[in-house]
């Protein structure tokens, strides 16, 4: 069995070494449509989370104890249209974010394959076959785990 006492926190202590800050945003670059709309979605997605709360205060201050069922009809769909409008921001918030991620991975296993082609033969001669693929999955891997990791702490870090 395995115990936790909660998040690990040895990455906390960890500093980015200089210049990786401008490697991510030339990999980045490629990008830029599909995380705009990210931005986009993630802007909504926020928006979506307020409006609910607000809108329901009106509805029942001017609809409810007002005694005005025009304001009531008129504000319930507008809650309703808010949440539809949630739903599908929050699948394109999902799918883009995806999209980024799962391309910023294929950008990786290309520079490293193309990195790895341009070795010489007495690099693949010293090197172990199967520790070479070992390590490329790996590093490629463990960055797309970092990256789902970020993204999953944003999804449940939104309200």
């Amino acid at each position: 069995m395995i115990r936790s006492d909660g998040p690990d926190s040895s990455n906390d202590r960890q500093r980015a070494k200089p210049g990786t800050t401008k490697r991510i945003i030339l990999y980045a670059r490629g990008h830029r449509r599909s995380i705009g709309f990210l931005v986009v979605c993630t802007t909504l997605s926020a928006v979506c989370a307020v409006a609910p709360p607000l809108l329901l205060k009106y509805l029942i201050d001017d609809g409810i104890l007002a005694d005005d069922t025009g304001t009531v009809v008129w504000l319930a769909a507008a809650v309703a249209a808010v949440s539809v409008l949630a739903a599908v921001v929050g699948f394109g918030e999902t799918w883009f974010s995806a999209q980024v991620a799962e391309g910023l991975v294929y950008d990786l296993r290309v520079k490293v394959f193309d990195h790895v082609q341009r070795q010489s033969l007495a690099f693949f001669t010293r090197a172990q076959t199967g520790a070479l693929v070992s390590r490329l999955n790996t590093d490629v891997i463990g960055a797309h785990a970092k990256a789902c990791e970020t993204t999953a702490v944003n999804h449940v870090a939104a309200p």
